[in-house]
């Protein structure tokens, strides 16, 4: 140990060497084969980590090879260029150094995560509920399924994830769906997730279909011309009507018109009215209702 302090005091050696020699058990007495062997456990972890191995254990055992003669260093040197550290390395007295081969363990096999909400709203009158996704930590193809609940109203990809209503929701029909996800990996691995998912109710304006009527001129005043047609009131009922030509036409409560003049062909022969209808959320809608008068031809013969 002298001597090699002597050589760290002189500067000829560094910490690390000097730290080095103390480890590898360095003996004033073998001063000599002492520095060969520490020349050569050097060049030997040099050629170590150079081929690619790390494991400290390989290593241990690998110096424990190492003498002061340089044909141990050229067998160990050899046994490390062509990969052979996870076999028996005999030093150059043939004295066996068994070297463990490292267990790799096999990628864990985890279920799949699903990481799309478990709880979601979605406009009613939309066929499009939501797309499913998840991660899985073994980087296969995920597959999805729906079940339980109102899984019976949906159709799903099952490689997507994409999830469709088959009928569109109508909030005024079923304000809720609950259903159940299952996410499985290419491992057969599964995750069940619960989901509920509420419906948004849209306002919506009434539905009318354009009305088209004939009439004789000169019939008398209130004479029916016929009743609007509505489709759908939208979310509440309809509440009121109106008439863009409020002069010579009238329409109910029911939507009922009637004329509120007497009509002649020579003065107009077409009437274009927008009909409005109001429910009673306030929502409104136009149509054009088309009145068409009858020229009706009088006996003009002159008198005698």
């Amino acid at each position: 140990m002298l001597y090699w302090l002597a050589e760290l005091n002189n500067g000829r050696i560094n910490k690390d060497r000097f730290i080095l020699a103390m480890i590898n058990g360095a003996l004033d007495s073998e001063i000599s084969n002492d520095n060969l062997i520490l020349e050569n456990k050097n060049e030997v972890a040099l050629y170590f980590v150079n081929a690619g191995f790390d494991n400290v254990d390989d290593a241990k055992l690998i110096m424990e090879g190492i003498t002061d003669d340089k044909d141990t260093v050229h067998y160990i040197e050899g046994r490390i260029n062509n990969k052979y550290i996870p076999l028996n390395v005999w030093n150059i007295y043939k004295t066996p150094i068994v070297v463990t081969p490292r267990y790799i363990p096999p990628p864990a096999q985890i279920a799949p995560v699903i990481t799309s909400s478990a709880t979601i709203s979605v406009n009613e009158n939309n066929i499009t509920a939501l797309t499913l996704t998840a991660t899985d930590v073994n980087g296969g193809a995920i597959t999805y399924a729906l079940s339980a609940g109102d899984s019976v109203s949906f159709d799903v990809n099952s490689s997507t994830g994409v999830v469709s209503f088959k009928i569109a929701p109508d909030y005024e029909t079923k304000t809720s769906y609950t259903f159940t996800v299952t996410a499985t990996d290419n491992t057969s691995r599964t995750t069940t997730q619960s989901v509920t998912m509420s419906i948004n109710n849209l306002a919506e304006v009434p539905t009318l279909v354009n009305f088209t009527s004939s009439i004789d001129e000169n019939v008398s005043i209130g004479t029916a011309l016929g009743n609007i047609t509505i489709t759908n009131s939208g979310d509440t009922n309809i509440t009121a009507f109106s008439l863009s030509d409020s002069t010579n036409f009238e329409i109910n409560a029911s939507g009922y018109i009637k004329t509120k003049t007497a009509l002649d062909y020579e003065t107009n022969t077409t009437y274009s009215l927008e009909v409005n209808a109001t429910n009673t959320a306030g929502d409104s809608a136009n149509k054009t209702v088309t009145i068409n008068i009858n020229n009706i031809k009088f006996n003009e013969t002159p008198l005698r």
